[in-house]
């Protein structure tokens, strides 16, 4: 499966501080400076808590430059067409993610260098499938059920449709990048000798390391896929790594025999932490394909400080989570936001407003969806009712849903 990470939990920004856009740098100061004359007027002055508004945010889908500048479509497509690689970072399960990728694929279709399109959600046995698609020999009706998309991908191929359907539109032909997810389970489980040498022959003949600098955001991801558990051991780590390297050089790979097959450039659609910093796929394609230019374009959820290292562009788009509790939740820079509650569902039931901002989980602090996702496993496994305290229209309530089932 792909590596699509959920930011860890931030520190708090300063109530009266500007907003900052991608890269740390402010995109909205008119707000700042307003808060900053209201300070001089006492308005946050101590000893009250200061109560300053936090800066706006942009609309979802908004392009910005690495430092912040905001972009329209067309100036973004016109800055990335010459590229050899675009790289476009995701999270899988976020509409908003998709239609910016959609978007963007769109307008480099219809520039002077449409693209190949690579895809980390399709694996390289799958090409033949990709292939008569390509053809028009399959009709996009049928591409769920042909690439086994639930067993293979497993999420929800209504968000990558848009895709293929441009793909089809355009004729730009389409590559799956991946490892057969059957392998890497395999391989995982009980190690690269167990292969045969057909199935040897579908992973890289050389597997490129991560950079030293990327070390630390995938020890972060571990720590968050084991959540409350005890501290991997060493071999896990390395394990994990290997893994990781493995699937970017593999996709890395792939890119760069699409791009050599199609002469054509190509946009190739990933988790955010295989874009994110360079540090994935494009280190593998800076080794594979030297000279070869390569753009990144990531996506920034509206947290205060943005390293403007982790992609030439960005794109907001916050992350939401749709609970099988009954409510769809928005991370909305270093708070969680209850958007919407169905009605007659645990949620409802429970006294979850839309417009909640979750404060804590178990009583452990809620600075984003990960913390939510720790607080919702360790209630599950441990058999103890999950309790949110929210913050509503500025004062504190308990919700008690209850024990919980699996999923939820």
């Amino acid at each position: 499966m792909g590596l699509d990470r959920t930011p860890a939990a931030r520190a708090a920004s300063p109530s009266c501080g500007g907003g900052a856009g991608p890269g740390g740098h402010s995109g909205f100061i008119f707000p700042a400076i307003a808060c900053l004359l209201l300070a001089l007027l006492s308005a946050c002055a101590r000893p009250m808590t200061p109560t300053c508004p936090p800066p706006p945010l942009p609309a979802p889908g908004q392009f910005f430059t690495a430092l912040g500048k905001p972009l329209d479509l067309a100036d973004l497509a016109a800055r990335v067409a010459s590229a050899a690689y675009v790289l476009v970072g995701e999270s899988h399960t976020s509409p908003c993610d998709h239609q910016a990728q959609a978007r963007i694929l769109e307008a480099l279709a219809l520039g002077p260098n449409p693209p190949a399109l690579g895809l980390e959600m399709v694996a390289e046995d799958q090409q033949g499938v990709l292939d008569a698609f390509n053809a028009k020999a399959l009709p996009l009706t049928d591409l769920e059920a042909r690439l086994n998309w639930k067993e293979n991908w497993g999420f929800p191929f209504p968000l990558y449709q848009p895709l293929f359907a441009l793909a089809e539109a355009h004729g730009l032909p389409v590559c799956g990048l991946n490892l057969p997810p059957r392998l890497v389970r395999k391989a995982t489980r009980e190690g690269l000798e167990a292969l045969t040498p057909e199935e040897k022959a579908s992973f890289p003949a050389r597997v490129i390391p991560p950079p030293k600098d990327q070390e630390p955001m995938l020890l972060e991801i571990i720590s968050q896929h084991k959540g409350n558990a005890s501290k991997p051991s060493p071999e896990r780590i390395q394990s994990f790594f290997r893994t990781q390297a493995t699937w970017d050089t593999k996709m890395a790979e792939r890119a760069v025999a699409w791009r050599q097959q199609t002469g054509r450039p190509v946009l190739v659609l990933a988790g955010d932490a295989h874009v994110e910093n360079g540090w994935g796929i494009a280190h593998r394609l800076a080794l594979l394909d030297p000279g070869a230019s390569v753009v990144l374009v990531v996506p920034w959820r509206g947290e205060d400080s943005r390293d403007p290292d982790a992609g030439h562009y960005h794109f907001y788009c916050p992350l939401t989570h749709k609970s099988r509790l009954g409510m769809l939740l928005e991370e909305r820079g270093g708070r969680v936001v209850i958007t919407q509650v169905e009605a007659d569902s645990r949620a409802d039931k429970a006294g979850a407003k839309m417009g909640d901002v979750l404060v804590s989980a178990l009583g452990r602090k809620v600075a984003g969806l990960s913390d939510l996702h720790q607080a919702g496993a360790k209630a599950f496994k441990e058999k103890v009712p999950f309790v949110l305290g929210v913050e509503r229209q500025g004062k504190p309530l308990i919700l008690d849903f209850g024990p919980l089932g699996q999923g939820q």
